[in-house]
Parts: C-alpha cells; sequence; structure tokens
C-alpha cells in the first residue's frame, strides 16, 4: 500500500484519540462547559484534517479555481492597494477585504485562501457540530464533521479560492447558532447567531437569501426564553442588522449588481449552454436590490422578479445533456445516502418534536439549494452550497443508529473505528462517489483555463491578475499557490 493509503487508515485512529477525551458519563455531568469545549475542539481539529489532508485525497492537490476567478483576484487586488472603488461589482468588498490585506504578503491565490477558503472551511465545521450537537448529542456532532470529508461537493470548499466558502461557512455557522438557541434559549446564542445572520448579505448580495431560516429559528428560541434573555436577543438583532445595513454601503458600491441582475447571470449561464434561449429581459447593471443601498421595502418586489426568472428558464435547461451529466456525476450518488440519513434522523427526533422541527426547518434551503443547482448547473460548486447540510443529517443518523447521546451511556469506540477504517481505506481504493476525474481538472466552471497559474503564463486571464502573478513571480515566487502548488509550478518558467 501506499504511503496516503495507511495516513487514510491511520485518520479514524487520530480522530477516536480526539473523541477520546470527550468527558462522559458523571464526568460530563460535573463538567459539561468542558465537554463542550472539547467537542468544540475536536470538531476545529478534524476540519484542520480535512483541509490538510482529506482534500488532497479526494481533489487535485492544487488550488480550484472557476470561470469568474478574474473577479476574486482583482477584488483582492484592488483592496490590497486601496483601490475600494475599482472592486467588481457583482462582488463583496466586505469579502475581498482580509484577502485584500494578504496580497502583498503571500500572492494572490494563498492570500484568497487564507483569506477567504480557510476561515470558511472552519466556520463550516464549527457550524455543523454545533447544529448536529444541537439537533440530537456530541456523538452527532463529531459524526456530522467526519461525513464533511465523504461529499466531494463540499470537500471542493477547502481548495476553492472563491469568497463561497466564506459564505457557505457562515451560513451554517448562523444555522447552528440559530438550532441551538431553539433547544437552549440562552442569550449567547442569541447573541452569536444574530451577528452570524447579519454577516451572510455583507458577504455576498445573495446571501440574504440564506438568512430567513436562521432568522426564523433565532424567532422560536425567543418564544422559549426568558423576558430577560428576549430583550437581549431582541437588541443583539436590532444592533447586529443594523450595523449590518450601513456596512452595507461599503461592502457594495452604488453601482453594484443586485440579486436580480446576478440571478438572471446565472440562468442565462445554464440557458446557453444548453443552447437555448429565455424569454426575461436582462435587469440593468446596478438594478435589483442590494443590501444597504436599496430600500428593504422593496424585497417583495425582488422575491417576485427572482420567481419570474426562475420560471422563465426553458425546461430544456433541465434535460440538457450537461446537466443531466452533472447531476449523474455529482449528485445520484448522495441521493440514497441522503434519503437514508434523512429518515434516520427524523426517526430518532420524532420524540423530540421541536428539535425534529428545527430539523426540517435548517434543512429546508439546503435542500432547495440543491435542487435549483441540479436543475440548472450542476457544477460541484454549487451543489456544495446545498448539500453542506447532509452531513448533518449522517451525524445525527449516526449517532441514533450507535445508540449514542445524552447520559451515560458510552460511545461505542470499536465499532466506530472499524467503520471509519474501513470507510477511509476504501475512499481511497475505489474512486469516491465516481467524481475524481472531475475534480481534478482543477477547475470547476465551463470556460476558463484548466489552472490559473498555467493561464497566467499564457496571458489568458485579465491583464491585471496577469501582471500581479507574472510579478510575484519576478519577486522570486512562482506565481502559484505556496501552500497547494499546482504539479507544474515547480517547472521552469518562460
Amino acid at each position: 500500500m501506499s504511503s496516503s493509503v495507511w495516513l487514510q487508515a491511520a485518520a479514524p485512529l487520530l480522530v477516536l484519540v480526539v473523541l477520546r477525551v470527550l468527558p462522559k458519563g458523571e464526568a460530563e455531568a460535573r463538567h459539561p462547559r468542558l465537554a463542550e469545549a472539547a467537542g468544540v475542539l475536536a470538531a476545529l481539529a478534524v476540519g484542520t484534517w480535512n483541509v490538510a489532508q482529506v482534500g488532497g485525497w479526494f481533489l487535485s492537490p492544487a488550488v480550484l479555481t472557476a470561470s469568474d476567478f478574474t473577479q476574486y483576484c482583482h477584488a483582492a487586488i484592488d483592496m490590497g492597494r486601496g483601490a475600494v472603488e475599482e472592486v467588481a461589482t457583482s462582488r463583496s468588498r466586505f469579502a475581498a477585504w482580509l484577502p485584500g490585506q494578504l496580497v502583498s504578503s503571500v500572492g494572490v491565490l494563498d492570500a484568497l485562501w487564507l483569506g477567504s477558503t480557510l476561515p470558511g472551511v472552519l466556520l463550516l465545521h464549527l457550524g455543523t457540530y454545533l447544529w448536529a450537537r444541537a439537533l440530537h448529542s456530541r456523538a452527532a456532532g463529531i459524526a456530522a464533521v467526519i461525513s464533511i470529508g465523504f461529499v466531494p461537493p463540499v470537500v471542493t470548499m477547502t481548495r476553492t479560492v472563491t469568497f463561497y466558502p466564506a459564505l457557505v461557512g457562515c451560513t451554517a455557522l448562523a444555522t447552528g447558532l440559530a438550532v441551538a438557541a431553539v433547544r437552549w434559549p440562552r442569550a449567547p446564542f442569541f447573541v452569536g447567531g444574530a451577528v452570524a445572520c447579519a454577516l451572510l448579505p455583507l458577504l455576498d448580495v445573495r446571501g440574504l437569501l440564506w438568512a430567513p431560516a436562521p432568522l426564523f429559528l433565532l424567532g422560536v428560541g425567543v418564544v422559549r426564553a426568558s423576558w430577560r434573555t428576549r430583550v437581549v436577543a431582541a437588541l443583539a438583532l436590532f444592533v447586529a442588522f443594523e450595523a449590518s445595513w450601513y456596512a452595507g454601503q461599503f461592502a457594495y458600491p452604488a453601482r453594484a449588481q443586485g440579486m436580480e441582475a446576478q440571478a438572471w447571470f446565472y440562468a442565462d449561464e445554464a440557458v446557453r449552454s444548453a443552447g437555448l434561449q429565455a424569454e426575461f429581459t436582462y435587469p440593468p447593471v446596478g438594478g435589483g436590490f442590494v443590501w444597504g443601498r436599496t430600500p428593504i421595502g422593496t424585497l417583495p418586489s425582488t422575491f417576485a422578479a427572482l420567481r419570474e426568472i426562475s420560471e422563465a428558464i426553458p425546461p430544456g435547461v433541465r434535460t440538457a445533456r450537461a446537466a443531466m451529466e452533472g447531476r449523474t456525476r455529482n449528485l445520484m450518488p448522495l441521493v440514497p445516502l441522503a434519503a437514508a440519513a434523512g429518515l434516520v434522523a427524523a426517526g430518532a427526533l420524532l420524540r423530540a418534536p421541536l428539535r425534529l422541527g428545527a430539523l426540517l426547518a435548517s434543512v429546508a434551503p439546503y435542500a432547495v439549494m440543491v435542487a435549483q443547482a441540479a436543475a440548472i448547473i450542476a457544477h460541484p460548486r454549487y451543489l456544495g452550497s446545498g448539500l453542506a447540510g447532509l452531513p448533518v443529517l449522517v451525524g445525527v443518523a449516526a449517532a441514533a443508529l450507535s445508540g449514542a447521546g445524552e447520559g451515560p451511556r458510552r460511545f461505542p469506540w470499536r465499532e466506530a473505528a472499524l467503520v471509519g477504517w474501513f470507510l477511509l481505506l476504501g475512499s481511497r481504493l475505489l474512486p469516491p462517489l465516481g467524481v475524481n476525474h472531475f475534480l481534478e481538472v482543477r477547475h470547476l466552471g465551463d470556460e476558463a483555463p484548466a489552472s490559473t497559474v498555467l493561464a497566467a503564463r499564457s496571458g489568458r486571464l485579465q491583464d491585471g491578475c496577469t501582471r500581479q502573478m507574472i510579478g510575484e513571480r519576478r519577486k522570486g515566487g512562482t506565481g502559484d499557490s505556496v501552500l497547494f502548488p499546482t504539479p507544474s509550478a515547480a517547472a521552469p518558467h518562460p
């Protein structure tokens, strides 16, 4: 066996060592805060392991890019040199701020990864743990974060240098905190949930679409809370969203593309890819709802416009060859797992109707996102946003089947180790869900070059990105990611 196979075989043992320190039984009752802290640290440890190792097993060792990479590249460069007004109108300056601070020291690709991808992935693991933990138990939370590594469209986020990982991670955190507020209506969950929800529209103009579900759950938690906690929750929501609204004027310029314009762009991309035509008109650039810029009272008309755009997509798009191949390759292998995990998880919570309702309300927007992505553009980078909810179902189902839960009952460590060993070993010996080859192209879009560093060498990227990456090489760098270099990065530069 290769060394990577042995590493995978040993991975469950490493995870189990972390899990072993979780207090159980009487110790758990005596030190609840220690138990929760250990669970959070274990979740972050698994997230770090997924980033460092699992992404490399399932994907190319290089970073992944997309057809709109130049927008993220320019956003980071422009923010780094203080040219705020030159950031692309379709991207958030708030999301580009941290990568922009890192460009001059680590280069474009690593700045995007360190400033957006890594924080987003860690937030995804933390949010997933809190989400499954609140629905069931600590064992469910740990099982959920472990299962993230077995959902390839979600694993792509460990290598994707865009702003999507940050949005997906913040959404998972908001959902996890909101579900926790439903089960334990305490002030810290309301404050954290309010802040996480308020960040969503700042990271992406469409981020507001992810906020209703966690906000609804926070509302349910408020109903169950004491009067003092209700006051704290109300103040937290008001202050967080008031601050977010004013921050929106920094995040988006006056000419920013609204939600309608961006929805049209992706719908039009799907229609053109299928060789069809749609009967909808393009909203003017700068038109549509923009957080912090457009009156909040226009939201109903925005939602109506989004529905019209969706209904105007020809049925032929869903049966186009590219869409069908994408569903077959990236989604259908996961459907049996999702169905089985969903049924088991729901069955496990039948005696806890409040948590069952929280499960359904929290998973619903993810299911809608998967359905929309699968029907139009079934690329992993689109499906990954919705499939980020699947590990929660798997975690709750695994914990329920193992008999883990609240109380002194011990987790079946030997059985878990055996199952985990075979899962990880099998994922190395067999192509995971049949998508290895597709993900190894190092490009998740449909038209741009396969590798950003190769594109920079050939001059096929926009001038600003090309100059930046070539300049990095002239300063002694490679113009490529140092953290995740492409296989060709070591080749001599022309």
